[in-house]
């Protein structure tokens, strides 16, 4: 009877040895699930993180302008552009700054000189001079460099070779005279240029020379990128002035 007793007992331990052995079996699984879950958030986490980024980036590449090299004949009338706008626009610039109303003036009115052959509303006289309507520089004027609030009257009559009728709204520009509001910036043609185009916009990275005195061998250098929107108004092909960056100084 006593030997039963004992074996019963010894059982009773075995079975709750089991039951226990059981329990922390389980135990360890639970544990072991969740740092399982834990890692799968981790890396799924991780993957949707990097799987952004990489995107983000990849769109970003995809965005960014990419400027290849102008055909020669674009070239060759961006470098005749830049010839103008040297004279005028040689600093630190973009669209909308204040700027001298007078500038844009002068230089629609080389521009137009420069092609007046491609323009039926010029009208030259004997070679001394050229006439326009005032309606027509304002257009070539926002074609170049945007909207300005230009006054004729108060900034290309006095002392200067453009004049204007207000009463016929006619512009004269005198071709005999050698002042032209610039001519103390000038483009370097010895020195290295490209043009560059993506889509409208065009670059032209070009160095500008200024003259201490006209004529004197005393200059300074800089180094300008030049970016300009290129336009089409009634059949004619326009650059319009955008920004002014340095890049180096010589």
């Amino acid at each position: 009877m006593e030997v039963d007793m004992k074996k019963s007992f010894l059982s009773v331990i075995l079975l709750l040895i089991a039951a226990g052995a059981v329990l922390g079996m389980t135990g360890c699984s639970s544990e072991q699930g969740g740092a399982d879950e834990t890692t799968a958030v981790t890396t799924t986490s991780t993957t949707a993180e990097t799987t952004a980024e990489t995107t983000e980036a990849t769109t970003a590449a995809e965005t960014e302008p990419v400027f290849e090299a102008v055909s020669d004949e674009e070239a060759e009338r961006i470098h005749a552009y830049l010839h103008i706008f040297a004279q005028y626009y040689n600093s630190p610039y973009k669209q909308g700054d204040e700027i001298k109303s007078r500038a844009p003036v002068y230089l629609s009115a080389l521009y137009l000189l420069r092609y007046a052959d491609e323009y039926d509303f010029i009208q030259l006289d004997e070679g001394n001079q050229y006439t326009v309507s005032g309606e027509n520089m304002l257009k070539i004027i926002h074609n170049l460099v945007g909207d300005y609030d230009i006054s004729f009257e108060e900034y290309i009559n006095d002392g200067t070779n453009i004049h204007y009728d207000a009463d016929t709204d006619t512009v004269t520009v005198l071709l005999g005279t050698d002042y032209w509001g610039g001519g103390m910036f000038y483009l370097d043609n010895d020195s290295e240029m490209t043009f560059t185009r993506s889509g409208d916009t065009v670059k032209a990275d070009v160095t500008v020379v200024q003259w201490f005195e006209i004529g004197s061998d005393e200059t300074v250098s800089f180094k300008y990128e030049y970016t300009f929107d290129r336009i089409e108004d009634d059949g004619h092909i326009y650059y319009r002035i955008v920004s002014i960056e340095p890049s180096e100084a010589e």
